[in-house]
């Protein structure tokens, strides 16, 4: 759904938040964040009646699992390449237990600088002619602008500080901040915290939840301690992961845990902010690399894998979470200055987050991974 600037509405109702009361601090849905993220105790219903910790469903998912692997073994080559039958990977994945999550789940880094020297990369560019080449990139990406309608979803919360996903209160609040975006500025250049959460519903915080994945039991999960999120690696140590399932004292042989992976979700009203002019660089690429950029269906993608077969390569980028590159970020959004969005990136979430401090990083990392 689209949105568009009004000026024919007042103030959108908000609670008055206290910073130090969690009781209004997370509005009226409280109740769905005090639970921890982890879980191994509150299986979900996969079907009418059927939860996803009954034996007898666990059975019935571990036997469609081995049989559809003798029926349709996967098909590759050396290379991993997908051979005719199309099959890539075996079913294994079925043994996951849905809700039944893997323990810790760990933590994501501060500082990523020492674990991007781990595996060779660096935390600078190679050399002169890559940093012209990025600079040429944001500059493709970042001074050409299409204005267009900011997109509010109706399924996604606002988090913090409100947390709902009630579309008609999105719209209003982020046409409100929009059409007031010279006070907005001042309140975030003057850090009014909370002149920003109860005048705009805007706080510069992330809201750490998880995301489940299914996965093999052969897989090895490592995960990060504290001490190493909070160095970079310097300290601390990777562990392995517990993916084991053990329901009422039995413990379930080639099952596992679900991977649990952490997400950050970001304030409602920055990021309608931002996305003014997010939006309107990505829709201008869209129209100038139309090959490259947007592809709108099946069949355009179908006809450009098929002209380009021999060029296409699929694969994964591995820990591209924990390993992108500060000073790339930097540098981007320092290249907005010169592109003239840098009125808009001053709301920039990566500058809010770089200012905080570590022993406020260690309090909240103990209580979202508790």
């Amino acid at each position: 759904m689209a949105m568009a600037v009004t000026e024919t509405f007042e103030r959108p109702w908000m609670p008055e938040v206290s910073l130090e009361d969690k009781r209004t601090f997370f509005g009226d849905r409280t109740k769905n964040y005090a639970i921890p993220l982890p879980s191994r105790n509150r299986p979900i219903e996969v079907l009418t009646g059927i939860f996803s910790f009954d034996p007898a469903y666990l059975k019935f998912c571990g036997g469609v699992a081995d049989e559809c692997d003798r029926a349709l073994p996967a098909d590759t080559d050396k290379d991993g390449f997908v051979g005719p039958s199309g099959i890539h990977n075996d079913f294994q994945t079925l043994k996951s237990v849905a809700n039944y999550t893997q323990e810790p789940m760990g933590y994501v880094p501060l500082d990523n600088s020492a674990i991007r020297t781990s595996l060779g990369l660096t935390n600078e560019y190679r050399s002169l002619r890559h940093k012209k080449i990025a600079e040429e990139l944001f500059h493709e990406v970042l001074g050409y602008a299409k204005p267009t309608n900011v997109r509010a979803t109706k399924h996604s919360s606002s988090c913090i500080p409100v947390f709902t996903t009630e579309y008609e209160w999105k719209v209003e609040v982020g046409n409100y901040a929009l059409f007031r975006h010279e006070e907005l500025g001042r309140l975030v250049r003057k850090q009014d915290w909370h002149g920003l959460v109860n005048g705009y519903a805007l706080l510069p915080s992330y809201y750490c939840n998880r995301r489940l994945q299914v996965e093999r039991a052969a897989v090895v999960r490592m995960v990060m301690d504290l001490d190493y999120a909070m160095t970079g690696g310097r300290k601390g140590q990777m562990t392995k992961a517990d993916k084991r399932v053990v329901l009422d004292g039995t413990e379930w042989p080639g099952y596992t845990a679900v991977r649990a992976r952490i997400i950050q979700g970001g304030n409602w009203t920055t990021n309608a902010v931002l996305q003014v002019g997010a939006s309107a660089c990505m829709y201008a690429m869209f129209e100038r690399f139309p090959e490259t950029c947007h592809h709108t269906g099946a069949q355009q993608i179908a006809d450009g894998l098929t002209a380009y077969a021999e060029d296409v390569v699929c694969t994964d980028i591995s820990q591209y979470d924990h390993t992108w590159p500060k000073f790339l970020m930097s540098h981007s959004l320092r290249s907005c200055e010169s592109t003239g969005l840098n009125g808009m990136l001053i709301f920039s979430r990566h500058r809010w987050m770089s200012g905080i401090s570590p022993d406020r990083y260690r309090s909240l990392a103990r209580r979202g991974n508790s």
